[in-house]
């Protein structure tokens, strides 16, 4: 291999293990970030500038993650129109970038660093993953002790925690791509990710608790090779329901007051209003949205709910998603939108013998899915850099068809 090609690979790996850190870290290094807020829109503006062309080269089921968000794409702008509640070009064209970079991300980023051997790229990053855990798991046990200000809350007795991120929704997510890295080519219930299920449950938030609940069953399914089917996936949601009921029961006593419970029934009679395409693009169930004042609030009575007020910054907006979805796009939407999610699950699927990247990017989308019901996993960074993590570290197809197609990429 030539000198300057041996430099090349080199920046690459160094360019993978920065954004990594950027990832888990961010929320806490936050002020020292240039620009840190836009990172999500720019990967996925810069992904459809130089891969957009490559999307001849995507597997069958990866193309068919995309097809349903692309006719997504055509409804929101024929809902747009119709009801013309939003005329802003530029809040669209926001708007079109927040609902799909997600697919853009898991889809097109199989392109960035295809090449670069994965043992290397996660080794070198895994022993200090393992440190960070530890440090971590030492203060959420000093915590429940006695208050280090990593937290506070109380939840049934013990205090939240947080560590140092700037909510405790960071922690969990940044844990969760921890324990990923971890588990590469290693066992489910190794002490570093154990560690981290501590610490998952330590933050006492409901998202969390089951995402601990999924790793363990998927753990004992892995260890004993038991296949996971259809009805796994019921018995796991069913148990979530269960663990939620009283949560749920919760936002239910409070009506509409509950700004989570009134997105969610709010959304609902939007959809059932203009059914079947919902309301159009920046209309509703957003932070975009609720920035830009959009009527809907206010016609439905929203503005009246917690955290609603014309001084508040709307993120309590992202508590919810799929009112994001089912609004503006209607039932067609959800249709289409679940669509997507069930190609990726297919996708995944292919290379399920590839265990050392299956079973880690099995968990990053389950905790996607299993957060997009209390905040917006799908369209927030999370979503995105999550998709960068999965084919930047795990993606490493063995399939001798994909390599050559990737091949043919890199030559183009």
């Amino acid at each position: 291999m030539k000198q300057h090609e041996i430099h090349l690979r080199k920046e690459k790996y160094i360019i993978c293990i920065i954004i990594y850190y950027i990832v888990i870290l961010g929320n806490i290094i936050q002020p020292i970030i240039p620009l840190y807020n836009l990172y999500d829109e720019l990967v996925a503006i810069f992904l459809l500038i130089f891969y957009a062309k490559n999307f001849k080269f995507l597997s069958k089921n990866d193309k068919w993650t995309l097809y349903p968000i692309l006719i997504m794409l055509f409804e929101g702008f024929l809902c747009t129109l119709i009801n013309r509640i939003q005329t802003d070009i530029v809040l669209i064209i926001k708007d079109c970038i927040l609902y799909s970079k997600f697919f853009i991300g898991i889809t097109l980023a199989k392109f960035l660093f295809p090449y670069l051997n994965k043992d290397i790229l996660v080794k070198s990053v895994q022993k200090p993953t393992k440190f960070l855990i530890t440090i971590i798991f030492i203060c959420s046990i000093i915590n429940l002790i006695i208050d280090i200000h990593m937290g506070g809350e109380i939840r049934n007795g013990f205090r939240s925690f947080q560590f140092l991120y700037g909510h405790y929704t960071y922690l969990v997510a940044s844990m969760v791509i921890m324990m990923s890295i971890t588990l590469y080519k290693n066992n489910f219930f190794n002490k570093y990710n154990l560690f981290g299920c501590f610490i998952l449950l330590t933050t006492l938030r409901s998202k969390a608790i089951i995402f601990v609940l999924v790793y363990i069953i998927i753990g004992i399914c892995r260890k004993y090779s038991i296949k996971l089917k259809l009805r796994s996936y019921i018995l796991m949601a069913i148990t979530s329901l269960w663990i939620m009921s009283d949560k749920i029961s919760d936002y239910i006593s409070w009506g509409v007051y509950n700004l989570r419970t009134g997105l969610y029934v709010v959304g609902f009679l939007i959809a059932m209003n203009h059914f079947p395409l919902g309301t159009g693009f920046c209309t509703f169930g957003s932070n975009l949205s609720f920035l830009e004042r959009s009527p809907l609030y206010a016609e439905y009575g929203l503005n009246n709910s917690q955290a609603m007020g014309d001084n508040q910054e709307g993120a309590f907006i992202s508590d919810t998603f799929w009112p994001y979805i089912y609004g503006q796009w209607g039932i067609i939407g959800l249709i289409l939108y679940v669509t997507s999610i069930i190609f990726i699950f297919k996708s995944l699927k292919q290379y399920e013998n590839n265990e050392n990247y299956y079973y880690p990017s099995l968990l990053l989308i389950l905790y996607l899915l299993i957060g997009s019901f209390a905040e917006a996993t799908f369209t927030n960074e999370t979503g995105i850099f999550t998709a960068l993590i999965i084919n930047i570290f795990f993606y490493n197809s063995n399939d001798t068809k994909q390599n050559n197609l990737c091949r043919h990429v890199r030559h183009s």
